[in-house]
């Protein structure tokens, strides 16, 4: 072979890593912004490691948490901080980026060997470098190179796929007749190992199926296939129940993650996503729309292409048919990256193209074709896929700074106090968030036995799922309450303003405003994050346990009653001079304004004893009155509009409440309802008393 030629083989296999290091200066750290599914391999591999099994098997995965588990302890063994889970918990995105980076280096590897075995058995030095161009004709497909995610797997498996296809294609004379030859072991593997990657890849068996001659060997491929599967994903069986109960739902229901209702499809969302496939990427649906025309062409005689058991020819009917059913399964739960098999496959449905529409010229060279295509398909990979990387690249590595803002924020003030996160789901400038995310992943065993580690690195740290609505800790979980008690100062930080607003019931209600006292410290105006330093005062808290609103005065923005301590009472825009039980001003309930003064108490307790009362005007509105209830009526809900005492004009009506024990640690609002539709109501003196 000569020198020039390894030469140019060593030039795309080159590239590919080039970009996989340019793209990973995009990632400053996976547990800013990449916690899933990064952080789930991590730890699922780190069971691996342990050889234990591991708890996600939704895919299943198995090729990645094995290589995870490898890449792990020879990192370990040179790195060596500490035992294995100290040295991965201390350093998780060291070893995250060692499995990306051996994945890529596994890349490169395969994509110089298909261009050396093509170049073998072809001596087309340019036909080599045309299969070599697999990966680089989607920047779907490229853009996974940074990523630790089984998708990303599937360019080595693929290359593989079209390695053997190749090989089994041009050596057909040397097939022979044995039922069981080295092309038949070698799809079986490939397809096992692609499937015990992800169960997505199995459209992709219908090549070898379609190119094996004899039912005889289809069968044994098939049967070969599902055992070497079963050896490759034998992790799987000890969650085999729950394995094929999550593959029968993503069959028999509509939503992601086999969620939502059970009618296989709904009709208008798998239009959408159609639409959405063959818009996203330029080459696929021109690709997949030239394999797919050329399919039904190869029937017409006056094209003269058509052969006696043509390979080639069964060869483009299977990628043909591996794209179709690929552009179902991912319409039909979609998230366009799913599609990247079906993506991979382009190169090799063009190559067998390109070969039987070249029948009817046989004057002309297979290099006089190959080498314009590869020019045309070579300078519009670079210039509508991977000259993406280069525009985006930029901003997509700026896009990371503001949340490194908050990073050296929280590094540089690397205070022992309790911190409290409230994430947004994909990661924070935490790394213990991360490690949250991946130990609730791995398994009740291996959590308990990862825990103990956990708890000796970060042993004040908590973190918010509405789970549970409540903080979590590595081995139990804590009210909001509970945390002020116990460490009288926190941290708190918010990376989701729409997760902390619809948390503002459990953080600020009237209780909350009387003993806590939040100081915001810093807030990112571009990612929106905040840390706040919360203090609470338990003596307030135990000598205050009262709280009235008597409708004089508005807040700053005149959307809030407040009171003589400054806490607030919503709905202040129904306030009216008309009618005052004491003062001047009321709570005037309309058709159009039904609620007024309300109130919160945060995470009330089971037993705990209220007394909640309000004055109302009697002007004979009897559908008027108060309402304590949980956020879900239909766990708790008291409505009384009958009175109990008479003063003058006004009417007092009063609830008696002691919290039930499915109310433990939950809020609950307190407010007036005018139900009227002709009447209005007045309301005056509302007032909250814990009864001791």
């Amino acid at each position: 072979m000569k020198r020039v030629n390894v030469l140019i083989l060593f030039i795309l296999p080159a590239l590919l890593l080039f970009l996989a290091f340019t793209l990973k200066k995009e990632i400053a750290f996976y547990f800013l912004t990449g916690v899933d599914p990064e952080y789930c391999y991590l730890f699922n591999g780190l069971n691996v490691a342990h050889l234990q099994f591991p708890w996600h098997v939704d895919h299943p995965g198995s090729t990645l948490q094995l290589l995870s588990a490898i890449v792990i302890r020879i990192v370990h063994f040179f790195h060596n901080q500490g035992t294995l889970d100290e040295d991965v918990f201390r350093n998780p995105d060291l070893f995250l980026f060692s499995i990306n980076t051996t994945i890529c280096l596994i890349h490169t590897s395969i994509l110089f060997v298909i261009g050396y075995i093509v170049y073998r058995n072809s001596k087309n030095i340019w036909l080599s470098v045309f299969f070599q161009l697999t990966p680089f004709m989607s920047y779907t497909v490229l853009s996974l190179l940074n990523r630790v995610i089984v998708e990303q797997l599937f360019i080595s498996i693929i290359l593989c796929l079209a390695i053997v296809v190749f090989l089994f294609i041009n050596n057909q004379k040397n097939n022979g007749e044995k039922i069981l030859d080295k092309y038949l072991i070698l799809f079986a593997l490939i397809v096992g190992l692609g499937i015990a990657t992800k169960i997505t890849f199995a459209p992709l068996a219908v090549i070898p199926f379609i190119l094996l001659p004899g039912i005889k060997k289809k069968m044994i491929f098939s049967f070969l296939s599902l055992f070497l599967f079963a050896v490759f994903a034998f992790f799987i069986f000890n969650r085999w129940g729950y394995y094929t109960h999550w593959v029968r739902n993503l069959f028999s229901h509509s939503g992601q993650y086999g969620s939502g209702p059970s009618n296989i499809i709904d009709s208008s969302s798998f239009i959408i996503n159609i639409k959405s496939i063959f818009s996203t990427d330029v080459f696929f649906p021109i690709i997949f729309i030239v394999l797919f025309i050329s399919c039904l062409f190869y029937f017409i005689p006056f094209l003269k292409v058509k052969r006696k058991n043509d390979l080639y020819f069964k060869g483009l009917l299977g990628v043909t048919l591996a794209m179709i059913f690929m552009i179902i399964i991912v319409a039909k739960q979609f998230k366009y990256f799913y599609l990247t098999p079906a993506l991979l496959l382009m190169i090799l449905g063009l190559y067998f193209v390109i070969i039987i529409y070249s029948r009817p010229f046989p004057i002309l060279k297979k290099k006089i074709i190959i080498i314009p295509a590869l020019i045309i398909f070579g300078f519009c990979g670079y210039y509508f896929e991977v000259k993406k990387i280069f525009d985006y690249h930029t901003s997509n590595v700026n896009r990371n700074t503001p949340y490194l803002q908050t990073l050296n924020i929280i590094q540089e003030k690397n205070s022992n106090i309790p911190v409290l996160i409230l994430s947004n789901y994909y990661g924070a400038p935490y790394k213990e968030y991360s490690l949250f995310f991946g130990d609730s992943w791995c398994g009740e065993k291996m959590k308990s036995w990862y825990n103990v580690t956990l708890i000796k690195l970060y042993p004040t740290i908590y973190f918010y799922h509405n789970w549970n609505n409540l903080f979590n800790w590595w081995e139990n979980s804590f009210s909001f309450i509970d945390l002020l008690k116990k460490h009288k100062n926190i941290i708190l930080y918010s990376g989701d303003p729409e997760l902390e607003n619809s948390l503002d019931s459990k953080l600020h209600g009237i209780n909350r405003q009387l003993d806590t006292k939040f100081t915001k410290t810093f807030f990112n105006e571009i990612t929106r994050e905040v840390i706040y330093e919360v203090s609470y005062n338990s003596l307030l808290a135990d000598t205050n346990k009262i709280f009235i609103c008597n409708a004089e005065l508005l807040d700053s923005t005149k959307n809030n009653f407040v009171n003589i301590n400054e806490q607030f009472f919503s709905n202040g825009n129904t306030q009216s001079n008309e009618k005052a039980k004491s003062g001047v001003s009321s709570s005037k309930l309309t058709k159009e304004l039904p609620y007024g003064m309300t109130s919160i108490l945060s995470e009330v307790k089971t037993g705990e004893h209220y007394i909640i009362s309000v004055w109302r005007y009697d002007n004979k509105n009897e559908n008027a009155g108060i309402v304590v209830s949980a956020f879900d009526s239909e766990i708790f809900y008291k409505f009384q509009n009958i009175s109990e005492k008479i003063d003058g004009e006004w009417a007092k009506i009063q609830l008696d409440i002691v919290i039930p024990e499915n109310m433990n640690y939950k809020d609950i609002k307190i407010y007036c309802w005018n139900r009227s539709a002709e009447l209005p109501a007045y309301f005056d003196d509302l007032c909250i008393e814990k009864i001791n």
